[in-house]
């Protein structure tokens, strides 16, 4: 839709044709505050003209975003947003929606529009930019039936709420853009373990989150969850909950401590051979300043206790300091995962200490995990040789590996095209691009 206002009044035979011609072959909508639609006047004439009917100029469609301005709800969106009704047909099941809950109007809207569709509704996404955005989460949730929605994505949420979203029978995949709002029920020790004086958290029925699958917190380029958010929602899951994979953005940087911490939390809460997918990402430090003696054992002790996660598919860890490591401990993730599919870390957080492993020991990693796609690890690239040289990695039978993505980060490297070749030459689907 383009235009603020209709050149003319709105005739019968207008809305007829439209209807007749247009209006069932729409299946997917995308409105976007950043453009103007109709006026106020246009709105309410189109909303006459259809008898106020929901759905009337989509009554087939399945998905509608009405997308969110992150840092304002610009006009057009205040005047538009009360007559997304007009577009709610009984076969939508895909909802996206942003709002200012602090604006009386648009929460009464946002509740005529569960009124509509939260039997149907199977995607809900909401965006709120009002600092009052828990207490309208935690009050819209439980005031309507949500019996068929299976992916949640939600801006931060309160204690309140958890209940709520506990109960959703069929809720599958749950995100939580800035958790914040969620203090932990304890903290655990400076080595990440639960202190010996925590026997019993409060009660929580078993029959909770019955098929959640996916959590995610965080996850936008200005939107992400803090550490004490993110540990408290994971203490507060029941037991026995069959969560598989776990992404976490932290609108912080991650230290080493505050990450080993967070693998016990969740080895503590959830199960741990339902898990295949663990991301746990900070933020840039721009502040950080690297200790001149290098830590070389803390950031791998993240990673030791998932070993009991045997069936670890993806896994990312992303800690403030950079990551050097060695041969041995290389070959320990191999042994713990040989089916592991993409291994990340420390690839995105640069380091003025020189890696420890070798091309070799990447050759060794890939041969002894078949399955590897992606991969992320600082390694020493310069020994990098060729056949004429007499470079034992390039003079061997190709491992044909199914490796399509090397991330490197600052890794040391004297010849690319070198390292590119011996890439090619035993990972025929590399990327290189």
């Amino acid at each position: 839709m383009v235009g603020q206002n209709f050149t003319r009044g709105l005739l019968p035979e207008d809305l007829r044709r439209y209807r007749s011609f247009y209006a069932h072959r729409i299946r997917k909508i995308d409105i976007w505050p950043h453009y103007p639609t109709f006026s106020a006047d246009a709105w309410q004439a189109l909303q006459l003209a259809t008898e106020w009917q929901p759905g009337a100029l989509s009554p087939l469609v399945t998905s509608l975003s009405f997308h969110n301005v992150r840092s304002n709800i610009r006009s057009y969106h205040k005047i538009s947003f009360p007559y997304l009704s007009l577009f709610l047909g009984p076969n939508l099941v895909c909802l996206e929606f942003g709002i200012a809950s602090d604006v009386p109007l648009q929460v009464t809207s946002a509740q005529a529009i569960a009124t509509r569709t939260a039997r149907t509704l199977k995607q809900l996404t909401i965006w709120d930019t009002s600092v009052t955005g828990p207490p309208f989460i935690a009050k819209y949730l439980p005031s309507f039936s949500w019996p068929n929605l299976e992916t949640l994505c939600l801006p931060d949420i309160s204690v309140d709420a958890f209940a709520p979203l506990m109960s959703l029978p069929r809720l599958v995949s749950l995100e939580i853009r800035g958790l914040q709002s969620i203090p932990p029920l304890y903290t655990t020790t400076e080595n990440g373990m639960v202190p010996e004086d925590i026997l019993e958290l409060p009660d929580c029925a078993e029959d909770m989150f019955p098929c959640l699958r996916f959590l995610t917190f965080g996850g936008t380029f200005n939107s992400a969850s803090r550490f004490a958010g993110v540990v408290g929602f994971i203490q507060r899951l029941p037991p026995g909950n069959r969560v598989s994979t776990i992404r976490c953005s932290l609108y912080n940087s991650l230290s080493a401590s505050e990450c080993l911490k967070l693998v016990h939390t969740i080895l503590r809460h959830c199960t741990a051979q339902n898990i295949e997918s663990l991301s746990l990402r900070g933020a840039v430090d721009e502040d950080y300043r690297e200790e001149l003696e290098l830590d070389t054992k803390t950031p791998f002790k993240c990673v030791v206790p998932l070993f009991v996660c045997q069936r670890l598919r993806h896994l990312e860890v992303g800690l403030t300091q950079g990551w050097c490591l060695a041969e041995e401990e290389l070959g320990e993730v191999a042994a713990a995962w040989p089916g592991i599919e993409t291994l990340m870390l420390g690839a995105e957080f640069a380091s003025s200490h020189l890696p420890r492993i070798d091309h070799s020991h990447i050759l060794e990693l890939l041969r002894q995990c078949p399955e590897l796609s992606s991969l992320g690890l600082r390694f020493d690239a310069t020994r990098v040789g060729t056949l004429e040289e007499g470079d034992a990695t390039v003079m061997c039978r190709s491992l044909e590996s199914p490796l399509r993505t090397l991330s490197v980060c600052d890794s040391p490297i004297y010849s690319p095209s070198r390292v590119v070749a011996f890439l090619g030459y035993h990972c025929p689907l590399f990327e290189d691009g």
